[in-house]
C-alpha cells in the first residue's frame, strides 16, 4: 500500500484535510480518530507517514486555538487536559507519544475514538470546556 495524493473519501490534499479539521472546530471537536483513520484509509499511509500527518494535524488545530480535551460528563461537554503542554509542538509531540503508546491498537477504532485525546476551541460558554 502506498499513500495517496489525495484522500479516497473527499478527493482532498492532506494539507486540504488538515484545514477542514480547522473549519471543524468551528462547529464541534476534532477527535483524533477522525485524524488517524483518515491517515490510514483515507490516505493509506503507512505508520511513520500516519505519525508524520498526525503531528502535522495536531500542531495545526492548536495553532488555530483549539486544545486538548476529553469528554466532560454531566456539567461540561469537555475537560481541557493540561498535562500535553502548552505550544502547538509540546502538544503535538505529546499527543503523538501517547498515540503511538497504544502500540499495536493504535489503528484499532474502539481504542482510539475511546481513550485518545479530542481537540477543541474555547468557547464563550461557560459549560463547553471546563478548565
Amino acid at each position: 500500500m502506498s499513500t495517496l495524493d489525495r484522500d479516497t473519501y473527499d478527493g482532498l490534499t492532506q494539507d486540504e484535510n488538515i484545514a477542514e479539521f480547522i473549519k471543524e472546530l468551528e462547529n464541534d471537536a476534532v477527535s483524533m480518530s477522525q485524524i488517524v483513520f483518515l491517515s490510514r484509509d483515507g490516505f493509506h499511509m503507512q505508520p511513520d507517514e500516519a505519525t508524520d500527518f498526525i503531528h502535522k494535524s495536531v500542531f495545526a488545530l492548536v495553532e488555530a486555538g483549539a486544545v486538548p480535551v476529553r469528554f466532560g460528563g454531566p456539567s461540561h461537554d469537555w475537560v481541557r487536559q493540561h498535562q500535553y503542554g502548552t505550544s502547538p509542538e509540546n502538544i503535538a509531540n505529546a499527543v503523538v507519544r501517547e498515540w503511538q503508546g497504544y502500540g499495536d491498537l493504535r489503528f484499532d477504532e474502539v481504542k482510539v475514538y475511546g481513550e485518545a485525546v479530542w481537540f477543541a476551541r474555547p468557547r464563550t460558554n461557560p459549560t463547553y470546556i471546563r478548565e
